[in-house]
């Protein structure tokens, strides 16, 4: 499926004249704060509440994941960000990782087909997506920090 790059890259040439023009293709730029170049991923702005209520009221399994490893690893994460038209739970903007993380409703056959259409989104967008299940951040949640540690290694 390829999805249409919904980037905007905006620059400075001055401080007084930005310019904003559609980018040519790549979703995230390296240089962000600070620097004179931003790329911005566009978003439903009425998901803009709703991501704010996932974070303030976070799963068990998203607190430990967001508290005991992503938040304080050396690459900057995001957590409930708006993607288009979804809501993820953790992203890595410099090496275009999202994780995700499943609960029950996601093994109903709705919603087995749900993350199929929104995951061939995410990648048809240069993203890649990781999936862990609620029971094995439960259970064992240092692998599961192993293999996110090694997908940023690998990307």
């Amino acid at each position: 499926m390829r999805v249409q790059c919904l980037c905007w890259e905006t620059s400075r040439t001055s401080a007084r004249e930005k310019i904003t023009r559609r980018c040519d293709g790549t979703l995230f730029s390296e240089r962000g704060r600070g620097g004179n170049e931003t790329r911005m991923f566009l978003y439903n702005q009425k998901l803009k509440q709703r991501a704010r209520d996932l974070r303030n009221n976070a799963t068990p399994q998203e607190n430990k994941l967001w508290y005991g490893f992503l938040r304080t690893h050396p690459r900057r994460f995001l957590r409930q960000a708006i993607i288009g038209s979804y809501i993820v739970d953790f992203i890595c903007h410099s090496q275009k990782l999202v994780i995700e993380l499943d609960g029950q409703h996601h093994y109903t056959d709705v919603g087995k087909d749900y993350d199929a259409i929104r995951t061939n989104y995410l990648n048809g967008l240069g993203l890649h997506v990781l999936r862990f299940s609620n029971t094995e951040v439960d259970t064992s949640f240092q692998s599961v920090c192993n293999v996110i540690q090694q997908q940023l290694i690998s990307r």
